[in-house]
C-alpha cells in the first residue's frame, strides 16, 4: 500500500457531489441555452403569424438578445413595414384607378346621352320633314341629311363605346 486508504463514505460522498454539481451545471447550461434562443423562437412565431396573414404582427425587442439576433428581427420588422407600406400604396392606386375609371364611364354615359338624344332628335325632325315632303325635291334632301345624320350618331356610339372598352 502505497499511502493511507480513504474510506468508501468518502469517495461515495465526493462522487455524490460531483454527479450533484454535474447535474446543477448541466441544467444551469441548459436554462441558459434556452433563454439564449428564446428571441429565436419569437422571430419563428412571428413569421409563422406572418404567414397566417396578420400583417401588423411584429418581433419584439429581447433584453437578453444577441446582437446578430437582435439585428435579424430589426430586420423583419424592416420588411414587414416595407411590406404593409406596398400593400397600403397597391390598394390606394387601384381605389384612384377605380374612381378615375368610373368618372371616365360617367362621361361617357353623359355624352352618350346628350349627344345620341340630340342626334336622333334631329333626325326624327328630318323623317317628320321627309314624311311631309315625300316625292319632293325637299323631301329628298331630308332624307338624305336622315341619313347621314343617322352615320354620323352611329359613328359618335361607336367611337363612344370604344373609349370605354376597346
Amino acid at each position: 500500500m502505497d499511502g493511507p486508504r480513504i474510506p468508501d463514505q468518502l469517495v461515495l460522498a465526493a462522487a455524490f457531489r460531483a454527479a450533484v454539481f454535474l447535474v446543477a451545471v448541466f441544467a444551469a447550461t441548459a436554462f441558459l441555452v434556452r433563454l439564449a434562443l428564446s428571441p429565436l423562437d419569437d422571430l419563428q412565431r412571428v413569421a409563422e403569424r406572418v404567414s397566417r396573414g396578420e400583417q401588423y404582427v411584429r418581433a419584439t425587442k429581447s433584453a437578453i438578445a444577441d446582437p446578430r439576433i437582435e439585428r435579424l428581427g430589426t430586420t423583419l420588422n424592416q420588411l414587414l413595414d416595407a411590406v404593409q407600406a406596398d400593400h397600403l400604396h397597391m390598394h390606394q392606386s387601384i381605389r384612384r384607378s377605380l374612381a378615375v375609371r368610373e368618372a371616365e364611364r360617367a362621361t361617357v354615359a353623359h355624352q352618350l346621352r346628350e349627344a345620341t338624344a340630340q342626334q336622333l332628335s334631329a333626325l326624327s325632325f328630318q323623317l317628320s320633314a321627309a314624311d311631309r315632303g315625300f316625292g319632293t325635291a325637299g323631301g329628298l334632301r331630308a332624307l338624305r341629311e336622315s341619313r347621314e345624320i343617322a352615320a354620323r350618331t352611329i359613328d359618335d356610339v361607336r367611337r363612344r363605346a370604344d373609349s370605354v372598352y376597346p
